[in-house]
């Protein structure tokens, strides 16, 4: 587990986006965390610092996007009304993994966008409900690594410690029809899905190098999931001051 990097409250000037999304993967199982997961909400429910980890990722997202799309889980009503304009998407096919609840967001903004006569959002911010130390301010500059100018580039994925960490990134709504393709093949491995899309044409997929992308993200929150009960215990008990050092070990896959 990392360090957190500044809260998102720490940052309350961080510009919104006009035309922008974000998900936040809230299903799966979370077998690791076995008996830590409380009655109701799964994952997302569980507690750090007496708040809920959705409650978290959705104080750092909320910021910088204008609409924020929670897929899968049960979120227990108390979580809900916490979290204004949150706009929750069933999962379609619960335990499939994380590209399928992507697959599940982009189709619900989609819809969205052609219910409004809307255009598309410029990008999305993807994250994992179980990154309670991102911050507004680190995802306002990953949101900026997707190139306005450069439309081939669909998805853009920081590196920490040499893994991609494809569950906080940003990408272009139009993934949709590849992701939906790729899935219908049967397979869902996030690495072999970046992997097919770069072999199709090498700017749609970037990795910022980890010594580039830890500039914004000193202390590794990209890579500080909570998985087991030793991290979720780790996370109630370390004070986590600004700019301290990354313990960050373990990679997320």
């Amino acid at each position: 587990m990392a360090v957190p990097a500044t809260s998102a409250s720490a940052c309350p000037s961080v510009d919104r986006g006009q035309d922008t999304a974000a998900i936040i993967l809230a299903g799966g199982r979370a077998r690791r965390l076995a008996g830590a997961l409380p009655a109701t909400g799964g994952k997302a429910a569980c507690l750090v610092k007496g708040r809920p980890l959705l409650s978290c990722v959705f104080a750092a997202v909320a910021p910088v996007v204008d609409h924020v799309f929670t897929v899968g889980g049960d979120l227990p009503p108390a979580v809900s009304r916490e979290l204004p304009g949150l706009i929750h998407v069933p999962d379609r096919q619960p335990g499939a993994g994380p590209l399928a609840g992507l697959r599940d967001g982009l189709i619900a903004i989609h819809q969205r966008c052609q219910e409004a006569g809307h255009s598309l959002p410029a990008c999305v911010l993807l994250v994992a409900c179980d990154l309670p130390w991102l911050s507004a301010e680190m995802l306002h500059g990953l949101r900026g690594r997707l190139p306005e100018n450069r439309l081939a580039t669909e998805w853009v994925i920081p590196v920490v410690l040499d893994h991609p960490q494809f569950l906080c990134s940003v990408l272009r709504p139009t993934l949709l029809d590849s992701l939906q393709a790729f899935l219908a093949t049967g397979k869902r491995d996030l690495r072999s899905f970046a992997t097919g899309l770069a072999q199709t044409d090498p700017h749609r997929v970037v990795m910022i190098p980890a010594t580039v992308w830890q500039q914004s993200d000193p202390t590794g929150a990209a890579a500080a999931d909570i998985d087991t009960p030793a991290d979720l215990e780790q996370a109630q008990r370390i004070a986590f001051p600004a700019g301290s050092g990354s313990p960050y070990t373990r990679p997320r896959e």
